[in-house]
């Protein structure tokens, strides 16, 4: 994996291969990026042998651990977009129904919450060891005192 470490996140719209509360999403080895209008959840997989010493007693998988940053007071309704296209697109084939199928989804290089706080956007980015995020401040805002 260390050969990947500098690439770029990639985030795509959600167009249903997540759940419904994310409208974005970036994956990477053992995590996944969701991005909801007033919160960026953290979605860890864990090992199914963290210690290598006990056996498995479950054919369920484990839990994944979630980290929540939570936009306290943020629009609930705030836009989420894509910025700085990528070459790449996915495709999620599942099932046999076709209908059903999400193809031709377009990655981005960061993704971008439109006015989360009044006069205030927030970009995501990062790359596959860690994610960054700035809070965006217009230059014509007017901020409480």
């Amino acid at each position: 994996m260390e050969p990947y470490r500098g690439l770029p996140l990639s985030f795509e719209a959600n167009r249903g291969q997540t759940g419904s509360q994310a409208r974005f999403l970036a994956r990477g080895s053992g995590y996944a990026l969701l991005q909801a209008p007033s919160k960026i959840m953290l979605v860890m997989s864990q090992s199914r042998r963290a210690d290598p010493s006990k056996p498995i007693t479950t054919n369920q998988p484990p839990e994944p651990t979630v980290l929540e940053l939570l936009l306290l007071g943020g629009n609930p309704e705030a836009q989420l977009q894509g910025l700085e296209p990528l070459l790449g697109r996915s495709h999620y084939l599942t099932g046999n129904r076709s209908e059903e199928w999400q193809t031709d989804i377009r990655h981005f290089a960061r993704a971008k919450y439109q006015t989360v706080y009044p006069g205030i956007d927030l970009g995501v980015y990062g790359n596959q060891g860690s994610f960054e995020y700035d809070f965006i401040i217009s230059r014509r805002s007017t901020l409480p005192s």
